[in-house]
């Protein structure tokens, strides 16, 4: 679905056009000469690092020097902070905290989860948590930083977005195919990076993107088809859940149920067709096993809710498998929520960033995961109530924006990829990590712009 905000350009149809944004290009004017002789440059940069963070996953994130905990996400703050225009970016949003407009409330409420964060920093240190995990936990609060710098981005490259989100629906699927095809059971790992190269968990954006931004979806079949097969085979519940919400979105937005409707009937008539000639694809091997059959992926569903039904659905499959991480997710939230309220100064500020949370499971060897697959058990663990309202705060702010901006160009993709985000950050570790958050922060910015800078028309 195109924007209406402005004409459309050689590269597609913008979120937010040049006409659209008008007086907008004055967010970092004084670096604006600097910038379109870098544009190029900073084009790719900003493409490389988004797509790699979402369909290479931990082993791109993780490019840098792993033994002080220097990696790819901190090197591009740092950059930032050095390069003249995206720093006047920077602060342009800090002065917003005193000026009216759009993006007074965000930057207030952004002020108050940093304030939140700083506070879980000092708390972390005062307890004695080591210094490295405080390090580490509290990169939840200062990848915030890339919401700005997505902003300043979108103003001063005007269609930067669209060409993101087709860049991700390739690359996310021919990688996702060679990943499941002939990587997932063999580590492979990049030059200086500390890990190997994970399942891509762009699919659901991607989709989401082709939607949003095409006049006629369905010229983008192959890419439509194919980031949908890359996600039934990566067999990831969290992102199966995120991107179902977006096409609740997407559908209720557009009201283009005619697309969806024919959509359905190609996924009853090739559920029909495995069913009838037992056809099944083996998925990634590196989640849990199993086939991608339909009778597979509704056990996969299930299973965390009824083991018994999964296995009668499907009696071939691991479902003790499919249940179990789902088990220990479910033990240690439990354990986060009662060690947090077991006293009232821990439900109020939590443990400090630096705690290890991990101590808080039964099953501390099930899986080898540092966090606990959910954003608002991680906020609560490390910041207490305090912390999880100024997060909440920040989000609701966020979204808030975010509908403004489909509003005003009738695009809703910002607020679809928030729920395949939210989905995927309510069961998997996303918020937390940089190869989830920075691309969310990133692509929000880009998206917020028309509803945190352009006037209604």
């Amino acid at each position: 679905m195109a924007t209406t905000s402005g004409a459309d350009g050689p590269d597609g149809p913008p979120l937010a056009s040049r006409d659209a944004i008008g007086d907008v290009q004055a967010y970092g004017a004084p670096g604006t000469t600097v910038v379109e002789r870098h544009e190029t440059a900073i084009t790719r940069i900003t493409i490389v690092v988004v797509v790699g963070y979402l369909a290479l996953g931990r082993g791109f994130a993780q490019l840098g020097v792993a033994p002080v905990g220097l990696f790819l996400g901190e090197v591009v703050v740092g950059a930032a902070l050095i390069y003249r225009p995206s720093r006047r970016a920077l602060l342009e949003f800090l002065n917003d905290l005193f000026r009216p407009g759009r993006l007074h409330l965000l930057a207030w409420a952004t002020a108050l989860f940093v304030a939140s964060g700083l506070f879980a920093v000092v708390l972390g240190w005062s307890r004695d948590h080591p210094v490295l995990e405080i390090a580490k936990t509290f990169a939840l609060t200062y990848y915030v930083l890339f919401l700005p710098l997505g902003i300043w981005l979108s103003t001063v490259i005007p269609g930067l977005l669209y060409r993101l989100v087709r860049v991700l629906a390739w690359v996310n699927l021919v990688y996702g195919l060679a990943f499941v095809a002939f990587l997932d059971d063999r580590p492979v790992f990049l030059p200086f990076s500390s890990a190997a190269l994970g399942g891509p968990q762009g699919s659901g954006a991607a989709i989401m993107g082709i939607l949003c931004f095409e006049d006629q979806p369905r010229r983008s079949w192959h890419l439509l088809a194919g980031n949908a097969l890359v996600l039934l085979l990566q067999q990831k519940r969290a992102e199966w859940i995120g991107t179902g919400m977006a096409l609740v979105v997407w559908t209720l937005w557009s009201r283009r149920y005619s697309l969806l409707s024919t959509g359905a009937v190609v996924v009853v008539a090739v559920i029909t067709v495995t069913s009838i000639l037992g056809i099944q694809l083996d998925g990634a091997s590196n989640r849990g096993g199993g086939s991608v059959s339909p009778n597979a992926v509704a056990a996969r569903l299930i299973a965390p809710l009824d083991a018994d039904i999964a296995r009668q659905i499907a009696p071939d499959q691991p479902v003790d498998t499919f249940a179990g991480t789902a088990r220990w997710r479910r033990q240690w939230w439990e354990g986060i929520w009662e060690q947090v309220h077991a006293d009232q100064t821990t439900t109020l500020i939590g443990n400090g960033h630096g705690f290890d949370l991990s101590t808080l499971t039964p099953n501390r060897d099930a899986d080898d995961s540092r966090t606990p697959h959910n954003i608002f058990f991680y906020v609560l663990g490390y910041t207490g109530w305090l912390g999880v309202i100024a997060y909440a705060a920040f989000i609701a702010m966020l979204l808030a924006l975010l509908n403004r901006a489909a509003r005003i160009t009738a695009n809703p993709f910002g607020l679809c990829f928030f729920a395949v985000c939210l989905g995927i950050g309510l069961f998997s570790n996303f918020f937390e990590t940089p190869f989830g958050a920075i691309p969310f922060y990133v692509m929000s910015g880009m998206a917020i712009v028309p509803g945190a800078l352009v006037r209604s028309r």
